[in-house]
C-alpha cells in the first residue's frame, strides 16, 4: 500500500523564506522537529493530536505548517 504524500512549509527563524517540501507520511514525521523524541514513536492518536494542528516547531527553530489531516486504520494500516 502506497503511504499518504504530505505537502507542508519549512521555515527558519533568522531566514525571511521558506521550502516547500512533499514528502510521504513517514518521511514527513520525521522532518517535525521532535517528532520523534528519542526515537520513540507516538500512537496513532498521539500523532493525530499533532497532525491536526497544522503546525510545529518555531520560535527559535525549524518550523513546519502543513494542512491539517488525520491518519486512520485505513490510509495507513502499519499504525496502530
Amino acid at each position: 500500500m502506497k503511504l499518504p504524500v504530505v505537502h507542508y512549509r519549512q521555515s527558519e527563524f533568522l531566514m525571511p523564506w521558506r521550502w516547500r517540501k512533499r514528502n510521504p507520511v513517514h518521511r514527513f514525521i520525521l522532518d517535525i522537529p521532535y517528532g520523534l523524541y528519542f526515537s520513540v514513536v507516538p500512537g496513532r492518536f498521539a500523532l493525530n493530536d499533532l497532525l491536526q494542528t497544522g503546525i510545529a516547531g518555531g520560535g527559535m527553530g525549524t518550523g513546519f505548517t502543513w494542512e491539517p489531516f488525520t491518519l486512520t486504520q485505513e490510509r495507513v494500516p502499519s499504525c496502530n
